[in-house]
């Protein structure tokens, strides 16, 4: 493809491509009149894209998510109290206390991701196969049985096979969730609402892949009528037929590795990886017993703490990720992360530490947990499902499930051993482990994160083709796309260079 100056693709070049760019007027949706009535509320540029039916199906979405937080935080805190510990613990003869083996410590906390594979592979065939209503129906059901089998645990291997066949149902939910929400919401408000990962019970886009046009157009009508004009409703309905009928993929796993696609399955690869292997699993798994162990502050307090910390943080994060860029928001993340679990390992160096040098570390791991919180938590279900290829959603969402779930497994499984003797017995110094790859984290957004603020997934389909390079994904603005052969522009829908970007910026991939 031919390029001008800039390393752009030039109009001769694009002119001649099935999927023309051009430039034009703004193409951000005309709020209907009764939108004025609001335009005073602080959120009000999120409000105005929510009718009653979207908006049922998030506060849907954003409860069952809670299921996976609940989880994690309340199993978490629950091993770091004394009768767990003195139920499900040995005695140990040095310390006078009960504590779980290093052991088993590590199979409660990693075994159970072996269900979690399990169920993103079910959930996401189901899926794919009868639809996201049919997986979500299915895994609700499984999470009552394996619930019950939890909460009546009595021995360690009734906790440990609870937890498995629970994970199946948290497998099932994040093989579905993430890219349902990212086909039925609106591009403008696609970060908050993935970001907080999610929940529907139509979606257009799986529906016309199956060619069910026509409950593909009524369910659009119903998540967009308030918001939008029925010719604006209409325009947007036959822009994603359009835009499904010209791309050239077929929904084949293997082309998820092909020459047009093996950049977008890297992206998507590569930020589940480093959400995993900076850490996060030492504060939302291990956290609790190791503050615990430093014998500082109270651990169930320090939850409490901290959980009210990360919902502040995440609200933040999600609210400005829309305005700001996934980019910039993942690099402060990183640096946050960096900076505090680097610190954390700078601390851990001092022999016979103080209390004041314990009351820093436990500040750290706060601290680590709020970057980690503010962005790389919640953005990796963003920049998955906006790159992935529209007719290779599924296959997507699965391949990143099976990478995110293999490295949780390998972190959590390792964390008590790095931790403690009479293995590494590293303690806070893990904190060197964890900063490396939150600083190779950076590098990796930085080079190759690319920004889909504002674009519809067929926009950004639209610029991988095209072959735009990864960091000028953001130079691009929503204008109006032309698809050849169809003699006619769908207004709201196309990408042009931002003035000022075309002709200053020269970098390359």
């Amino acid at each position: 493809m031919l390029r001008d100056s800039s390393g752009l693709p030039s109009d001769s070049a694009l002119a001649r491509s099935p999927v023309i760019l051009r430039a034009g007027a703004s193409s951000d949706y005309a709020a209907p009149d009764f939108a004025s009535l609001i335009k005073m509320h602080p959120f009000s540029h999120i409000t105005k894209h929510f009718n009653a039916t979207l908006a049922k199906s998030f506060a849907v979405i954003f409860l069952s998510t809670l299921n996976y937080g609940f989880d994690n935080q309340g199993f978490g805190t629950t091993q770091a109290m004394t009768p767990f510990a003195k139920q499900f613990g040995e005695y140990n003869e040095t310390t006078k206390k009960y504590a779980l083996l290093t052991y088993w410590l590590s199979l409660f906390d990693s075994l159970n991701y072996i269900g979690f594979a399990v169920g993103v592979i079910i959930g996401s065939l189901v899926s794919a196969r009868w639809g996201r209503r049919m997986c979500i129906f299915a895994m609700s059901c499984w999470a009552l049985v394996a619930a019950a089998i939890v909460i009546s645990s009595s021995t360690r291997g009734q906790i440990l096979a609870g937890r498995i066949l629970f994970y199946i149902y948290i497998g099932m939910e994040l093989s579905v969730m993430p890219i349902f929400m990212s086909e039925i919401m609106p591009a403008p408000i696609r970060g908050i609402t993935v970001g907080s990962y999610q929940f529907s019970l139509v979606s257009p886009r799986w529906l016309l892949t199956k060619e069910r046009t026509e409950e593909a157009r009524a369910n659009l009508q119903k998540l967009r009528e308030g918001t939008l004009t029925d010719d604006e409703i209409e325009a947007e309905f036959e822009f994603l037929q359009t835009s499904l009928r010209s791309m050239p993929e077929q929904g084949k796993f293997v082309e998820l590795f092909n020459k047009i696609n093996r950049k977008r399955t890297a992206v998507v690869i590569g930020v589940n990886i480093f959400q995993q292997v900076t850490g996060q699993a030492f504060v939302s798994s291990y956290s609790s017993i190791f503050i615990a162990g430093l014998g500082t502050v109270n651990a169930f307090t320090m939850a409490v703490v901290n959980l009210c910390c990360y919902l502040v943080t995440m609200g933040i994060g999600l609210y400005l990720n829309d305005r700001v860029g996934r980019r910039p928001l993942l690099l402060i993340s990183g640096g946050v992360q960096f900076a505090a679990i680097m610190t954390m390992g700078g601390l851990g160096l001092i022999s016979d530490p103080s209390y004041q040098v314990k009351v820093a570390i436990v500040a750290m791991v706060t601290i680590f947990g709020c970057g980690f919180i503010f962005a790389w938590a919640p953005l990796t279900y963003v920049v998955t499902t906006e790159v992935a290829p529209l007719r290779l959603r599924d296959a997507t969402q699965r391949t990143a499930s099976i990478v995110n779930v293999f490295f949780q497994f390998v972190v959590n499984f390792t964390i008590p051993y790095l931790l403690y003797a009479p293995y590494a017995n590293l303690s806070s110094k893990v904190g060197f482990i964890f900063g490396s790859f939150s600083f190779l984290a950076m590098v990796f957004t930085y080079f190759c994160i690319p920004e889909c603020k504002g674009k519809s997934l067929e926009e950004i389909d639209v610029l991988f083709h095209q072959g735009v390079p990864l960091r000028k994904f953001g130079l691009f603005k929503t204008d109006d796309i032309e698809l050849e052969g169809h003699g006619k522009q769908n207004k709201g829908m196309v990408v042009s260079v931002a003035e000022a970007g075309h002709h200053e910026h020269t970098r390359g991939d």
